[in-house]
């Protein structure tokens, strides 16, 4: 597989530098959950990280020359590169001290044996204020969506029910297979019940200007289902529930 011949090189050169502690994986392919068009998350543990940030790119393009680079930052230092055969890889810069305890890894290289005696949580489970934070904003994008229904706003109106679906995805998955739950909408297909993802294929099917109403009525038809399994599940009831309560009266 052509992933495993990025890893490898780009393994290899980082390997060299003095800077490098460390590497490992997460993500799908720390999970053996990957395939052929997955990404690589892979992750440095370095001595400095300013002094190392220079020199990503030299070690990425050890594979091969990137025709996309991105230089962000959203939990560590982060390069986001795309390859010329669409190979995509999220390299990580982070030190010992920074490494998250959530979600798997697979150690490449960790000479010391650093790694190796950390506790990892390799559930993707949702965490209890996460699953009310999902809760809410299933219901709160309903009520959003009812306005702009009103205001007969089709586009906007599509938009807000594609919201409702990514937090509704994560309330499903926490109940039905709560071990994907963080994993959302990506892994709806292949890891919901097939009674409950063949009754949310229509829904998206739906999900068009002209039948954006059709799709709304079904999906609350199946939040309603849902809805007394959730509120119970959920933290914080009294907070949102009153006002699902209210979007389900007939006006």
């Amino acid at each position: 597989m052509e992933l495993q011949v990025a890893m490898d090189k780009i393994l290899d050169s980082l390997k060299k530098d003095p800077n490098v502690e460390a590497v490992f994986l997460r993500g799908s392919i720390a999970r053996d959950e990957h395939d052929a068009y997955s990404d690589i998350d892979m992750y440095c543990a370095v001595r400095d990280v300013p002094s190392f940030l220079p020199s990503r790119i030299n070690h990425l393009e050890a594979y091969q020359p990137l025709i996309f680079v991105d230089d962000i930052y959203i939990i560590a230092p982060q390069i986001l590169g795309v390859f010329e055969n669409m190979v995509h890889i999220d390299l990580f810069t982070v030190t010992f001290d920074e490494i998250s305890k959530k979600d798997a890894i697979k150690i490449l290289y960790d000479p010391l044996n650093r790694l190796s005696g950390l506790q990892m949580d390799t559930s993707l489970t949702l965490r209890e204020e996460d699953f009310q934070a999902d809760v809410d904003d299933t219901v709160w994008f309903i009520y959003q969506y009812k306005l702009s229904a009103k205001r007969q706003n089709d586009i906007w109106c599509v938009h807000l029910l594609h919201q409702v679906l990514t937090h509704f995805s994560k309330v499903l998955l926490h109940r039905y297979v709560p071990e994907q739950a963080n994993l959302g909408m990506k892994t709806l297909q292949d890891s919901l019940p097939r009674v409950i993802l063949e009754e949310l294929k229509p829904v998206m099917n739906r999900l068009t200007i002209e039948d954006h109403s059709t799709a709304a009525d079904q999906l609350m038809d199946m939040i309603d289902a849902e809805s007394e399994w959730m509120f119970a599940k959920a933290m914080g009831r009294g907070k949102i529930e009153p006002l699902w309560l209210r979007l389900r009266k007939k006006a």
